[in-house]
């Protein structure tokens, strides 16, 4: 995956060290909707003049603290310079022995939300009023502020449900990214009814 901007994006709504988290969670969110855990990691950074260094510093520990929590390595990458700030990171992991598909539900199955759906959506529209209302206060919706900057998959949950699909439970599972009704109409214009969110 990758991701561009300055290091201060979403109107200043990222820190440094938010964007490396990001980064990470959202790659490896991928690996666990597959019922597995990335491993690897490759990263191309290309940094713009006025990156400083604390911000380098920031957004290196960051995607170094996700690698330590997921007990992954970062295998190498490269570092260059440019107009503005690129973050390409590659995960790689172990193809689970049943691999969890988008194609294996049937009609009347359940549809399981995972996580804490919702949240970072709320966060990103409180800020967008706080942007339009200056006086408008922030206190008391910490948890969803939090979810926008720092989104926080389920990446545990991928390799439980793949447990359960090598005991013969037929499942599916899908990475959530544009909200549920968007990603269920895109399944379901291909014809094929779903079984989990993650």
């Amino acid at each position: 995956g990758s991701r561009g901007g300055g290091v201060q994006v979403r109107g200043g709504r990222l820190s440094a060290g938010d964007l490396g988290i990001e980064a990470f969670r959202v790659n490896a969110s991928d690996w666990n909707a597959m019922g597995t855990r990335a491993q690897v990691g490759f990263l191309s950074l290309t940094f713009a003049d006025d990156v400083t260094n604390r911000q380098l510093a920031g957004l290196l520990t960051g995607l170094a603290g996700e690698f330590h929590s997921a007990r992954a390595t970062l295998a190498g990458g490269n570092l260059a310079r440019g107009k503005e700030l690129q973050i390409h990171l590659t995960l790689m992991g172990p193809a689970p022995e049943v691999p969890l598909r988008r194609d294996r539900a049937k009609p009347g199955d359940a549809l399981l939300l995972i996580g804490e759906t919702g949240l970072a959506r709320a966060g990103y529209l409180l800020l967008e009023k706080k942007r339009r209302e200056a006086e408008f206060s922030l206190r008391g919706f910490s948890a969803a502020l939090k979810a926008q900057r720092s989104p926080s998959p389920p990446l545990r949950v991928g390799p439980t449900l793949a447990g359960l699909a090598r005991c013969g439970v037929r499942l599916n599972a899908l990475d959530l990214s544009e909200g549920p009704a968007r990603d269920a109409l895109r399944v379901a214009a291909r014809g094929k009814p779903w079984g989990a969110i993650l």
